[in-house]
């Protein structure tokens, strides 16, 4: 797996690019080499204008690297939940990212989280590390500046552990 994100030399750790006590995105020195960045939200968009990789297989080679993690992200969770469906042993599993433990057994079958589910637990090593993972994705807003390359292996990677499809998709 890909090391460490090594960005310029000026801003190469946590408060070069963070405020050191609010950890807001410091995000106006970032429009002298990137365009268009005017507020911290369009730093999603940022993409080596040099690589025109598709990482996610749909098509966008213009669309910043945020954008490449959201449709792999989303990639995984459908293969994830397709895996827990089809796998003998295995329940139907659900993800909600405001309710702890995030993962739940949808013994209801309504494709919600709601008080009759309770925490997953019929989990296999594949599902297990393809869902520590899709949480660390989801957990991480700057995924994408902080190592997406990174991100974005072990997204791919998790999505072939648990039998999804990543043909079109390019690992980095």
């Amino acid at each position: 797996y890909l090391g460490r994100n090594e960005h310029v030399g000026r801003f190469d750790s946590c408060v070069e690019c963070h405020n050191t006590h609010a950890l807001e995105v410091e995000f106006a020195e970032c429009a002298d080499c990137h365009e268009n960045v005017e507020t911290a939200e369009d730093l999603a968009n940022i993409r080596d204008e040099d690589n025109t990789t598709d990482w996610d297989g749909d098509g966008d080679v213009t669309e910043g690297v945020d954008g490449e993690i959201a449709t792999m992200t989303d990639a995984l969770y459908l293969a994830m939940q397709d895996y827990a469906n089809n796998n003998p042993g295995t329940a139907p599993i659900l993800y909600d990212s405001h309710s702890y433990p995030y993962f739940f057994a949808d013994d209801d079958g309504n494709g919600e989280v709601n008080g009759e589910e309770g925490g997953y637990n019929t989990w296999t090593p594949n599902l297990f590390r393809a869902a520590y993972n899709y949480q660390y994705a989801q957990k991480d807003p700057g995924a994408f500046a902080h190592n997406g390359a990174y991100v974005l292996q072990i997204l791919f990677d998790s999505i072939n552990a648990v039998g999804g499809d990543t043909a079109a998709m390019t690992r980095p």
